[in-house]
């Protein structure tokens, strides 16, 4: 009887997804990130990347940075800039590009993205930081006089 009990248990424990060395070992604490690779970009794994201050520091960075180009001005251009890039362990911004969005605005988001540099909080993984990509968009639209 006391065989069939063990079997019952262990049959139980293994259609739950355990195993016998699962259950006598106590669980360990999970490995930090891969901290000596530099191609390791992680995104949406633990608290988000944010700039300091938070959102409205973020808004009110963007605003007092980004330039409407005189040329689209001048050709009543308007439209969303997506800019994506790497906000690195040490909150520095890097690989900077424009996923969309007309070409005559791309070059302003990307200059305001990269002066953002340095002010970041980084993603953390288990607690450690870690390099994580961030996608923004940028509205750029012309007041109406």
């Amino acid at each position: 009887m006391r065989s069939s009990l063990r079997y019952c248990l262990f049959a139980v424990l293994m259609a739950a997804g355990c195993s016998k060395a699962e259950i006598r070992t106590p669980l360990a604490p999970p490995p930090p990130p891969p901290q000596n690779d530099p191609e390791n970009v992680f995104c949406g794994i633990g608290p988000s990347a944010e700039y300091k201050g938070g959102t409205a520091a973020w808004m009110k960075f963007l605003s007092s940075t980004l330039a409407y180009p005189d040329e689209a001005v001048t050709s009543e251009v308007e439209g969303r800039v997506r800019v994506r890039f790497v906000i690195e362990k040490d909150g520095t911004v890097t690989n900077v590009e424009a996923l969309d969005g007309p070409s005559i605005l791309q070059q302003e988001a990307i200059h305001a993205i990269t002066m953002s540099s340095g002010s970041w909080q980084p993603e953390t993984m288990f607690g450690h930081a870690v390099r994580s990509y961030k996608v923004q968009p940028i509205l750029f639209k012309l007041a109406v006089d």
